[in-house]
């Protein structure tokens, strides 16, 4: 796919920039900000677990499948994973 053209009072660093390459141009004030993010995406994902802890609902959420699926998906996942670990 070629680059995208952008018109612009100003050359562009970068019409499709990866994700590594946009980390490259962080400044200091993004990485704060990142953290920041983060931190309170973790602490609001911590609240949530705590509260479903005490209504005594799973934490994350009810399966549809029922019980035999579970078990016989489970069952084929890890055979799965001994057959590559011989590999």
């Amino acid at each position: 796919m070629p680059p995208q053209k952008i018109k612009t009072d100003y050359e562009p660093i970068d019409t499709d920039p990866h994700f590594t390459r946009v980390v490259r141009y962080f400044r200091n004030s993004d990485y704060l900000v990142w953290a920041a993010t983060t931190a309170f995406e973790y602490e609001r994902d911590l609240k949530e677990m705590r509260q479903r802890i005490k209504e005594g609902k799973p934490l994350y959420g009810v399966s549809r499948m029922n019980e035999y699926a579970q078990n016989r998906y489970y069952k084929d996942l890890d055979d799965n994973e001994e057959k590559e670990a011989k590999i």
